[in-house]
C-alpha cells in the first residue's frame, strides 16, 4: 500500500495563511498559535491603520514639523537655550552631510536660523504667543491623530491643552538634552579613550586622545606609558583668558570688562573632560592644545604646567574655540589652527599667541604640513589648502595641490612629503593627490568617494600610508614602470583610525585610532607588498568595547522609548494602560532606531543621484522623506498601542470577529446601568462620563454609542454639571427590551471574573442567551438582575 506523499513547503505554507486568514488556529502547537495571532494582530492593525487614513495624517505631519520647524526652534531656544548648544548640532549636520558624499551647502540655512535667534529677543508679547501657536501645530495634529486612532471623540479641555504644550515646549528639550547628556556621560565613563594623534619629536612618541589621555615612549622596546599632567597644571598662577576678534584679526583688549567677565577661566573639570589634540616641544618647553580652546604650556620640561582659554567674539558674545593642530616652524615661530578658520601664530615660542585670520577662509583647518625646506602648508575642509614661507607672516593660497583637486570642495585632512620629494595629500570622499618634486606639481589619484582619509605619512623612501574612518588602511606600493598603486590592509570596521606617523628611529609606521587602539607596521625599505605586516600593539578590552557598541544602540532606543512612551500614555484624551503604552513605544523605537540607520546608509551611499539633480536642494526631498517615514512609524505605534490595549477588536480565533462598533454593547450597556443603579442606591452622584468610561473598557467610541443609546431611549439623563443619572426605575428596565436595544453581536464579558457576583449572574444568562436569544430575558429586570447572588 503506497504512502501518501507529505505536501510540499509551498503547500504546507498556502494552507497555514489560509487558515490563519479565516481563525482556524492550531490549539495543539503553542508557538504556531502565537505566530498565526501575531500575523492576525498585524493584519487588523494594518487595515485599521488604513482606515483611520494614516497616510494622510502623516503627511499632514511632516508638512505641519515643516512650518513649524522655524517657530519651535525660536521658542525652544528662547525658552531652553542653556540647555542646547545649537553650533555643536550645525557642526554634527555639517558633518554627516561632508561624510555621506553629498556636495550641499548648509550655511545659508543655518544663517537663517542664527539670524531668528538672534532677533528673538525683539519679539513681542503678541508675536510671542503667534509663535508659540504656530510651533504647537505640530503637537495638535499628532494630538487628533492619536486621538483618531484611540477613537476619542471628547475634546480636551482648551487651559489643559495650552498648559500640556507649553509644559511639553519649555520643558521637553530641556529634560531630553539633559537625559541624552547624562547617558552619554555614563556611556563615557565605561568606554575606553579614543586616540586622536600621534607626534614624533625626534627620539619621543607622544599618542593624545579625549579623557585627557598623554601616552609618552621615550626609549626603544619599552611599553607607552600614562603621562598625567593634571596634577601639574597651576589654575591658580598665570591662568589667562584670551578672546579674539575675527572682524578685527587682533586680540580684544583686557580692558573690555564687559566682555572678559564672560569668559571662564580653563579649571579642573573642563580639562578632565578634555580632548587633548595635539602637542609640541620647542627648547624646553612642552605644549599641548585641546579640543576647548585651551593650550597649556611648560617651561621646565612638563614639571608645572600653565592654562591659557581662548574664546572668539561672535555679536558681542563670547564663543568657545575649537583648536586642532600646533606646529613650530622655528625655534621661535608656531602656527596653532582650529575650527572656523581659527589661525594663531607666535614669535616668542608660545608664550603669546596672535589671530591670523585669512580673509575669506571660515572653514575648518585640519592639518599643519611640511612641503619642503622652508614651505609649510595649512589644510582645511572645503578645499582650503593655504602655504607660508616666512613662519605664518603670511599666507598664500596652494594654487598647485587645489588645481589638482577634482572636487573643489573636498576636505583635505592630511599631508606628508618625503625628503625624496615623493609625497602624497588625502581627504574626504575619496581625496588623493601625488607629488614627485616636493609639491611643486601634484596629480589626482582614482580612490572611491566611499573612503574617507584621516591621515597619511611618508617613509624616506616614498612608501606610504593612509589610514581613515572605518578602519580604512591604505599603503603604496611602487611598481617596476615607476607607477604606484594602492594595497588594501583590512581594519576593524568599527574602529575610526584619526593619525599615522612614521617613527624614523625604530623604522616603523604608528597608527592611532578610537577605542584605545595602536597599530604598528614595521618598515624595512623593501617594496614587496605581501611582507607589510600590520599589527595591534594595544586595544581597549572587550568588554569596553561592547560597553561602547550596546551603548551606541541602547541610548538612543532608551530616549526614544522614554519619549514615546509619555507620548502613547499622556496624548490620547482617555485611559490608557501602561503596559499599552509601553508596547507601542517598543515597537516605534526598534522601527525608529532600525529607519534612522537605514536612512544613514541611503544618504550615505545613494543619495549622490539626488544631490547632483537638486543641488543644495536635495536637502528638501530627503528631509520629506524622513519626516514622513518617521511620522508613519510613530503613528503606527500608536495603532499598536491601541490593539495592545483592545485584543478583542481583532480576530483571535473563530469566535472573535473584527466587527467592533457592536462588540460587547449589551455588557457594556447593563454595566453602564448597575453602575448608575448602585450609585443611586448608595446616595452618590459621582458618575462622570470618566466613571462611566471605565466600564467600556476604556473604549471613547463604543461608550459615546452605547450611552447616546441609552440616553435616545430613555434610561439615562445627564444634568448640567456633567453627571449621569438613571433616569428609569431599576424595576421598569426590561433586560430583554435592552437586548433589543443594543443589538450585540457578542455576548462574552471581557476579562471575566468568577468572583465578581454580578459578572457570575450575567455570564449564566449569556451563556443560555446564545442558544436562545431573546427568551431568556423576556422576564427579567435590571433589579431582579442585581439583587440576584
Amino acid at each position: 500500500m503506497s504512502r501518501t506523499p507529505k505536501p510540499g513547503l509551498i503547500v504546507r505554507t498556502k494552507e497555514f495563511f489560509l487558515k490563519t486568514l479565516s481563525g482556524d488556529f492550531d490549539d495543539t502547537r503553542k508557538f504556531q498559535k502565537r505566530l498565526q495571532a501575531s500575523i492576525m494582530f498585524g493584519i487588523a492593525a494594518f487595515k485599521k491603520f488604513l482606515q483611520d487614513e494614516v497616510l494622510l495624517r502623516s503627511a499632514s505631519i511632516s508638512y505641519a514639523i515643516v512650518v513649524s520647524f522655524v517657530p519651535t526652534l525660536v521658542v525652544v531656544m528662547m525658552l531652553g537655550s542653556r540647555f542646547i548648544d545649537m553650533e555643536a548640532y550645525f557642526a554634527r549636520a555639517n558633518d554627516f552631510v561632508r561624510m555621506s558624499g553629498m556636495q550641499i551647502n548648509l550655511d545659508p540655512y543655518f544663517n537663517v536660523i542664527r539670524e531668528f535667534l538672534k532677533n528673538a529677543g525683539a519679539i513681542g508679547g503678541i508675536g510671542f504667543l503667534v509663535l508659540l501657536f504656530s510651533a504647537t501645530s505640530v503637537l495638535r495634529n499628532i494630538e487628533d491623530s492619536i486621538n483618531k486612532i484611540w477613537r476619542v471623540t471628547r475634546k480636551r479641555p482648551m487651559f489643559q491643552k495650552i498648559s500640556g504644550f507649553i509644559m511639553v515646549m519649555v520643558f521637553g528639550p530641556a529634560v531630553l538634552a539633559v537625559g541624552i547628556s547624562y547617558a552619554q556621560w555614563m556611556l563615557a565613563q565605561f568606554s575606553s579613550p579614543n586616540f586622536k594623534q600621534v607626534r614624533v619629536l625626534q627620539d619621543t612618541v607622544q599618542i593624545l586622545g579625549d579623557k585627557h589621555v598623554f601616552l609618552v615612549q621615550s626609549d626603544k622596546g619599552k611599553p607607552y606609558k600614562e603621562k598625567n599632567i593634571l596634577p601639574n597644571i597651576d589654575y591658580d598662577a598665570e591662568n589667562a583668558v584670551v578672546v579674539l576678534d575675527h572682524e578685527k584679526n587682533v586680540v580684544v583688549d583686557q580692558s573690555q570688562t564687559d566682555i572678559y567677565q564672560s569668559a571662564a577661566r580653563a579649571d579642573k573639570g573642563q580639562l578632565q573632560k578634555a580632548i587633548f589634540v595635539d602637542f609640541a616641544r620647542t627648547n624646553n618647553r612642552e605644549i599641548l592644545i585641546t579640543d576647548g580652546g585651551v593650550i597649556l604650556v611648560s617651561k621646565d620640561g612638563g614639571a608645572i604646567y600653565h592654562a591659557k582659554k581662548f574664546y572668539t567674539l561672535e555679536d558681542d558674545r563670547v564663543k568657545d574655540v575649537v583648536l586642532r593642530r600646533i606646529q613650530f616652524i622655528t625655534d621661535r615661530q608656531g602656527l596653532i589652527i582650529g575650527n572656523d578658520g581659527l589661525l594663531l601664530k607666535t614669535v616668542d615660542g608660545g608664550d603669546t599667541w596672535k589671530p591670523a585670520y585669512q580673509a575669506n577662509v571660515r572653514s575648518n583647518l585640519r592639518q599643519v604640513a611640511r612641503v619642503r625646506a622652508g614651505l609649510w602648508a595649512v589644510l582645511g575642509e572645503e578645499g582650503v589648502a593655504l602655504t607660508t614661507s616666512d613662519g605664518g607672516e603670511t599666507f598664500a593660497p596652494y594654487t598647485p595641490l587645489t588645481q589638482a583637486m577634482k572636487n573643489k570642495n573636498a576636505s583635505l585632512t592630511g599631508m606628508a612629503i618625503a625628503d625624496n620629494g615623493i609625497g602624497f595629500a588625502v581627504g574626504e570622499a575619496g581625496l588623493m593627490l601625488m607629488t614627485r618634486d616636493s609639491g611643486n606639481t601634484w596629480r589626482s589619484l582614482a580612490m572611491a568617494e566611499s573612503l574617507f582619509f584621516q591621515d597619511v605619512a611618508v617613509a624616506p623612501d616614498g612608501m606610504a600610508i593612509a589610514v581613515g574612518l572605518d578602519g580604512l588602511i591604505r599603503y603604496s606600493q611602487f611598481l617596476p614602470d615607476g607607477s604606484v598603486q594602492w594595497r588594501i590592509e583590512k581594519g576593524r570596521s568599527d574602529v575610526d583610525l584619526q593619525a599615522v606617523r612614521y617613527y624614523a628611529k625604530e623604522s616603523r609606521f604608528l597608527i592611532v585610532g578610537d577605542h584605545y587602539q595602536m597599530i604598528m607596521q614595521q618598515h624595512d625599505g623593501t617594496n614587496n607588498a605581501a611582507m607589510k605586516d600590520f599589527k595591534i600593539i594595544q586595544k581597549a578590552p572587550i568588554w569596553r568595547r561592547l560597553i561602547s557598541a550596546a551603548g551606541n544602540l541602547l541610548i538612543p532606543f532608551a530616549v526614544i522609548f522614554i519619549l514615546f512612551y509619555l507620548v502613547y500614555k499622556i496624548i490620547p484624551y482617555t485611559a490608557v494602560a501602561a503596559k499599552s503604552a509601553a508596547y507601542g513605544a517598543t515597537f516605534t523605537s526598534i522601527a525608529l532606531v532600525i529607519f534612522i540607520l537605514a536612512y544613514k546608509f541611503y544618504v550615505t551611499n545613494f543619495s549622490k543621484g539626488t544631490a547632483a539633480l537638486y543641488g543644495t536642494l536635495a536637502l528638501v526631498p530627503l528631509t520629506l522623506l524622513m519626516l514622513y517615514v518617521s511620522a508613519l512609524i510613530i503613528l503606527f505605534g500608536a495603532e499598536i498601542a491601541f490593539f495592545t490595549q483592545y485584543p478583542q477588536l481583532f480576530r483571535m480565533s473563530k469566535k472573535k470577529t473584527l466587527d467592533e462598533r457592536h462588540k460587547r454593547q449589551l455588557w457594556y450597556g447593563l454595566s453602564i446601568l448597575h453602575k448608575l443603579a448602585d450609585s443611586f442606591n448608595h446616595g452618590r452622584n459621582d458618575c462622570t462620563s470618566e466613571i462611566l468610561l471605565k466600564h467600556c473598557g476604556g473604549d471613547q467610541e463604543e461608550f459615546g454609542f452605547i450611552i447616546g443609546r441609552l440616553q435616545e431611549r430613555g434610561y439615562v439623563t445627564e444634568t448640567d454639571d456633567h453627571h449621569w443619572l438613571l433616569a428609569m426605575n431599576p424595576d421598569l428596565i426590561s433586560v430583554s427590551t435592552l437586548v433589543e436595544d443594543l443589538d450585540p453581536s457578542d455576548y462574552s464579558i471581557p476579562e471575566y471574573n468568577a468572583k465578581n457576583a454580578f459578572m457570575r449572574t450575567t455570564k449564566g444568562y449569556f451563556d443560555q442567551l446564545e442558544a436562545n436569544r431573546g427568551k431568556v430575558f423576556r422576564k427579567v429586570t435590571l433589579s431582579q438582575l442585581m439583587a440576584e447572588k
